[in-house]
């Protein structure tokens, strides 16, 4: 399961550093903040998977202001009330979203020499 998050949060900052040192500020300010929220994510990584359903986190851009990183934990599948509350809504000041993303799955190896490239 931490391959998974791993490799989300791998995929993030690939994208993020695609913009280069020429991005403008609120760029910038973005990355900075993204890479302080996986600092944070990772530091409560072990208390995310003992949350119902878990099966990775990330960081991406909050729906509301996509200038603001939160920390997303995906989920298998929609949680009940009861389990939706065991869940934080914020950890160190940046906020918690919940993913419904269904389970998954590592690719197998000959998936993974041939993964985005175009035949």
């Amino acid at each position: 399961m931490r391959f998974c998050s791993l490799a989300l949060l791998a995929g993030c900052f690939a994208i993020l550093a695609a913009t280069g040192p020429q991005a403008p500020p609120a760029s910038q300010e973005f990355d900075r903040l993204a890479q302080e929220a996986a600092a944070i994510k990772d530091r409560h990584i072990d208390s995310l998977f003992r949350l119902p359903k878990v099966v990775g986190a990330g960081v991406g851009a909050s729906k509301q202001n996509p200038r603001q990183p939160v920390i997303q934990v995906f989920v298998e599948r929609k949680l009940t009330d009861k389990e939706h509350r065991r869940f934080p809504k914020i950890l160190e000041n940046v906020p918690v979203v919940i993913v419904v993303t269904g389970p998954f799955r590592a690719l197998p190896e000959s998936a993974k020499r041939t993964a985005g490239t175009s035949k």
